[in-house]
């Protein structure tokens, strides 16, 4: 099935979304509630939460279809990961539960990086590409090697990295972290061609 296919196949379920049709939200909850589920779950979630957090999302969806002037410009499934991701996020911070490595991930989902970033979760899942990850990091050198590992998978803050780098402030050590994600992005996708 092509990309256009898809994209028709989706606008077709919006309209039938739009008039209440039943066979539309349970096909929508079969294909998009396991990865809303995974998202919320990935982030310190519990199952119910999920449950939750997928309807809230249905729901802006189906508020969305109502509108005529609303265009879907990506698949359902990713309109709902996405809106899941942030009210989860809310959500975590209403509750005061954040950890820093949430903390990080809400901060690079309400930043300019977001259309820069690797799908952390997805490397991590995905042995093939962890394995260029690793490739690409060590291709990376020293010191973006070490700032990347000390953000992403030690969860140091940007004040931490910049005394431990020698930077004088922490925005000078986001600005070098957000060089070196560049750089890495580069990499990984060079190695992946």
């Amino acid at each position: 099935m092509s990309a256009i296919d898809l994209f028709e196949q989706d606008n077709k379920l919006l309209r039938l979304l739009s008039n209440g049709d039943t066979q539309a939200f349970r096909l929508l909850y079969k294909q998009c509630f396991p990865l809303v589920k995974r998202a919320v779950l990935n982030m310190n979630g519990q199952i119910h939460e999920a449950e939750d957090v997928y309807h809230a999302s249905l729901l802006v969806l189906y508020s969305k279809a109502k509108e005529p002037e609303f265009k879907l410009t990506c698949k359902i499934s990713t309109f709902l990961v996405a809106v899941a991701r942030k009210k989860w996020l809310k959500e975590l911070e209403k509750k005061k539960r954040l950890t820093q490595k949430e903390q990080n991930y809400a901060m690079m989902h309400n930043s300019a990086e977001v259309d820069n970033l690797i799908d952390w979760n997805l490397i991590n899942e995905q042995s093939k590409k962890k394995d260029k990850l690793k490739l690409a990091l060590e291709k990376l050198g020293s010191p973006c090697k070490e700032i990347i590992i000390s953000f992403y998978i030690n969860d140091l803050s940007m004040k931490e990295i910049a005394d431990r780098f020698d930077y004088t402030n922490a925005d000078n050590a986001k600005t070098q972290k957000h060089k070196c994600l560049q750089r890495l992005k580069k990499i990984f996708f060079e190695i992946n061609k």
